[in-house]
């Protein structure tokens, strides 16, 4: 499962289509190296531990903007919400897909090892 299958989140940041394609980048890098089925659990371990922490730090950042979105006026102090959103769109926006990808790569390789 990719994109919001795997890891739902709230439509406050817009990105769920975003983390599907960043799911499928990771996962087609790692599946152009499989040369066996044998293979499937070591690239599903390594998928895991490059994807889970992004798309979990990414749930809770889009968690923290529909906090911002739902304030009372009253309450909301402008320069404290735009260097939150700042913060998280950063984060959000700033991924490096190769090294996400190289990263599953190495690790796919590690546990592929292991497991031998």
């Amino acid at each position: 499962m990719v994109g919001d299958a795997a890891h739902g989140t709230l439509p406050h940041s817009g990105n769920g289509a975003a983390q599907a394609i960043e799911d499928c980048s990771v996962l087609t890098g790692i599946f152009l190296r499989l040369t066996s089925l044998n293979e499937l659990e070591a690239a599903f371990k390594a998928y895991d531990q490059v994807r889970i922490p992004r798309s979990q730090k990414i749930v809770e950042i889009t968690r923290s903007f529909g906090r911002l979105y739902s304030r009372d006026p009253d309450e909301i102090v402008l320069d404290e919400m735009e260097a939150e959103m700042r913060e998280g769109g950063m984060y959000i926006n700033g991924v490096d897909m190769e090294a996400q990808v190289e990263s599953a790569i190495d690790a796919f390789e590690r546990f592929k090892e292991i497991s031998n």
